[in-house]
């Protein structure tokens, strides 16, 4: 499996006191943040780049009940290359589409301080039966992002979320933004934006 790090701008030859992990859509790549990502942001912050089984240079099969493993491994090798035991630093994590229920996998296994979910599902049924409801039937694996959320808030530390969807997202509705924020509006902030579809925000957004 592969995995990129972008290493800060502040002692970019040691493990940063921040790690933002950063997961892409299920038909994005890893690299694709490259374009995102401004290092002058947070000069101490490290980005971590997460492709899945099958993507980008990663090869094998995805199973998306089991996409937290990925960031597991990039982590230890992370910590390999700097030649520490652990990867010790506060994680932020942000996903977009698919790649929202990966962030949420992770973060229910392991403390997290912030959690930024862009255009999400609430069950990975739903979004397929959203495309095909034939397809939703027969699909093996599930991940119920609603079921994730009360798992991660349910911690006695519980991490800062925010959720971005845009009002004109036909790919995966903002209802669905909207559901997961209902199940914890006094913990989670949500922001629709006005005219924002389902990748544009990404870009036209970055700032929010």
């Amino acid at each position: 499996q592969v995995a990129f790090y972008v290493a800060p701008l502040i002692k970019p030859d040691s493990i940063p006191d921040k790690i933002a992990i950063l997961y892409p859509g299920i038909n994005a790549v890893a690299l694709g943040w490259l374009n995102f990502i401004r290092l002058e942001d947070d000069s101490a912050a490290g980005y971590l780049l997460i492709d899945y089984p099958g993507r980008g240079l990663s090869q094998g099969l995805m199973n998306p009940e089991e996409n937290y493993k990925n960031t597991e491994g990039a982590l230890k090798a992370l910590a390999d290359y700097f030649q520490v035991e652990k990867a010790e630093a506060e994680l932020c994590l942000m996903g977009h589409s698919f790649g929202t229920g990966a962030a949420l996998q992770f973060a229910a296994m392991q403390k997290v301080s912030r959690i930024v979910l862009v255009a999400p599902f609430d069950t990975l049924r739903n979004a397929v039966a959203h495309r095909s409801r034939i397809l939703a039937v027969l699909m093996p694996a599930q991940i119920d992002n609603i079921e994730l959320v009360n798992s991660i808030l349910a911690s006695d530390e519980k991490p800062k979320i925010a959720i971005v969807h845009g009002s004109l997202d036909t790919s995966l509705p903002p209802e669905m933004g909207r559901k997961l924020k209902d199940e914890a509006p006094e913990f989670i902030q949500y922001f629709e934006i006005p005219q924002g579809d389902h990748s544009s925000i990404l870009t036209t957004h970055r700032d929010l």
